[in-house]
């Protein structure tokens, strides 16, 4: 049979050409050891929300004519009302307000040819990014943060939390919901 393998001509071919062989996996751990070096570490805090009962009417029966709510019925209660609001434009703004821009993003705050109005959307713009809005496992929402300062991707999820708040009463919103746990400090290196 023509089928064999013949591991003497591939002993052969490795011991031709070992310099190459060694000479790709060096340059693939340098480039893998330059890419760990220069990516910005990144860290996730996350708060859990635990919405209570409302009771009825309030949000649900407001939010019931717009589907793109999660109204009538479709999804479980957080992911229809809590989630949209979550990642709204509108909260985002808010938050961008409660923090100094130039301790959240100094390049941003440098930027000369930006106005103040365009330097706090686009700082809403990626506070909105790294927000992560998800109904939990065990039915809980948590409100992930992902920045490059432990301390800041907490900040970011804790206002995340209270704007929240301060937009459902804005709003005269019937849904309530009680804070699991938030978070002060350094939470999880991802990167």
């Amino acid at each position: 049979m023509d089928d064999e393998i013949d591991l003497k001509a591939y002993l052969e071919v490795i011991i031709k050409h070992w310099r190459m062989i060694v000479l790709i996996g060096a340059v693939a751990a340098l480039i893998g050891l330059y890419q760990g070096i220069t990516q910005p570490r990144l860290y996730r805090a996350t708060a859990t929300v635990m919405q209570t009962d409302s009771g009825g009417g309030g949000l649900g029966s407001a939010l019931s004519i717009f589907g793109a709510f999660g109204g009538g019925g479709a999804g479980s209660a957080g992911e229809g009302k809590l989630i949209p609001i979550l990642k709204s434009r509108t909260l985002a703004n808010e938050v961008a307000k409660s923090f100094d821009i130039n301790i959240i993003n100094p390049k941003l705050a440098s930027i000369a040819k930006l106005s103040e109005a365009e330097k706090m959307q686009a700082l809403a713009g990626s506070l909105n990014g790294a927000m992560e809005a998800k109904m939990g496992t065990s039915g809980l929402l948590e409100i992930t943060a992902t920045w490059r300062d432990p301390k800041i991707a907490a900040e970011i999820a804790n206002k995340y939390v209270e704007g929240l708040g301060r937009f459902l009463n804005l709003h005269a919103l019937n849904i309530n919901y009680q804070l699991i746990d938030s978070y002060r400090f350094v939470i999880r290196y991802i990167y």
